[in-house]
C-alpha cells in the first residue's frame, strides 16, 4: 500500500512539472511568434526601403539626365550668344560703314568736290555738290558712279568746261553745253541717262 501511496506522489510530481515544461514551452513558443511578427515587419520594412531606394536611384539618374540636359542646352546657349556678339560686332561695323558714308555723303553735299582736271568722265559717288577746274578744254560726256534719281551740281571754276550731249548724258537740246566762270549745271540720273535739269549763267 505503501508503494502505491508513494507512486501516485511522484506521478504528481511528473504531471506538474510536465505542467510547468508546458507552460514554459508555450510562453516560449508566444515569444518566438511574436519576434517573428516583429522580424516580418522588419522584413517588409526591409522590403518596402529597397523599394525606396530604387524609386530613388530613378530619380538620381533622371535628375543626372536633366542635369545632362541642360548642359547641352548651356552649350547650345552659349555658342547662340557667341553667334549673337558677333552678329552684333557685324552690325556695329556695318553701322560705322553707314555712319562713314553719311559723314562723306554730308560733306560732299556742304563742301564741294573738285573734279580732276580734264577727266571727261567724273566720278560723282562722293556727294552732290562739284567745281570744275579744267586747264585745258574738256568735253565731260558722262559721270561715274551715280545712284538712280541723284542729283548732282556743277559750278565751273574756269572757262574750259563743256558738256556733251551722249547715250547717258542729255543737255542743250543735244547741242555742245558751254559753261563760263561760276556758271552752275544741275544734272539728275534717270536711270542710267544723265539729264540736265538746270542752268545758270553767272559769267558777266
Amino acid at each position: 500500500m505503501a508503494d502505491i501511496i508513494q507512486g501516485t506522489a511522484l506521478t504528481k510530481v511528473n504531471v506538474t512539472n510536465w505542467n510547468i515544461f508546458v507552460d514554459q514551452i508555450n510562453t516560449n513558443a508566444h515569444i518566438i511568434s511574436q519576434h517573428a511578427v516583429t522580424i516580418a515587419a522588419n522584413i517588409a520594412s526591409i522590403g518596402g526601403n529597397a523599394s525606396n531606394i530604387g524609386v530613388n536611384s530613378a530619380l538620381i539618374a533622371a535628375n543626372i539626365a536633366s542635369i545632362a540636359g541642360n548642359a547641352s542646352n548651356i552649350g547650345v546657349n552659349s555658342a547662340l550668344i557667341v553667334a549673337n556678339i558677333a552678329s552684333i560686332a557685324g552690325n556695329a561695323s556695318n553701322i560705322a560703314v553707314n555712319v562713314a558714308a553719311i559723314d562723306l555723303n554730308t560733306r560732299g553735299i556742304n563742301t564741294p568736290t573738285t573734279f580732276t582736271p580734264q577727266d571727261t568722265s567724273p566720278n560723282v559717288s562722293t556727294g552732290r555738290n562739284y567745281r570744275t577746274s579744267n586747264t585745258s578744254t574738256t568735253l565731260i560726256s558722262t559721270f561715274n558712279n551715280g545712284a538712280d534719281g541723284k542729283t548732282i551740281e556743277i559750278v565751273a571754276h574756269d572757262a574750259k568746261t563743256r558738256y556733251v550731249p551722249s547715250a547717258t548724258l542729255k543737255c542743250n537740246a543735244s547741242a555742245v553745253l558751254f559753261v563760263g566762270t561760276f556758271d552752275a549745271v544741275r544734272f539728275r540720273l534717270s536711270g542710267s541717262v544723265w539729264v540736265c535739269v538746270g542752268h545758270e549763267q553767272n559769267t558777266p
